[in-house]
């Protein structure tokens, strides 16, 4: 679905070798890897503002601060924090105002299985994927 949902959008690609790694998966792990076959590369970890406030519980936080720059998509006008010893380490990051999108994942695989359309929540795409593999069906 992620291919289908890319399609035709230049500049973005996929990545799978979280997919082909065993055991747990976590972000750091894929910086480091992301980097070490990239070297030139500077990337920018995109998290929400929910998952900022609770960074210091990630995996190895402090290399995956390192590995990459940090910008938090803020949920509410109210700026995005970081725990203090997350701030500490990370003085700097960019804050991200996009327009929500009011799209649950859940509702549309309740929506899919009951029928109802998706068209306006997911890219055309995919939605034929889906209908295609007759995925989230009852």
């Amino acid at each position: 679905m992620c291919h289908a949902a890319l399609e035709g959008i230049k500049g973005l690609g996929i990545e799978a070798c979280e997919t082909k790694r065993s055991g747990n998966t976590y972000t750091v792990d894929t910086l480091a890897y992301l980097t070490q076959h990239n070297p030139h590369t500077r990337y920018t970890l995109i998290i929400g503002a929910d998952q900022a406030q609770r960074l210091d519980t990630w995996n190895d936080w402090p290399r995956l601060l390192l590995l990459c720059r940090l910008a938090v998509v803020a949920r509410s006008s109210i700026a995005p924090t970081l725990p203090p010893a997350v701030a500490a380490v990370c003085k700097d990051f960019d804050t991200l105002h996009l327009t929500a999108m009011n799209v649950s994942s859940s509702a549309i695989r309740v929506q899919i299985a009951t029928g109802q359309s998706i068209a306006d929540q997911v890219p055309a795409a995919v939605e034929r994927y889906i209908v295609k593999h007759s995925l989230y069906r009852n």
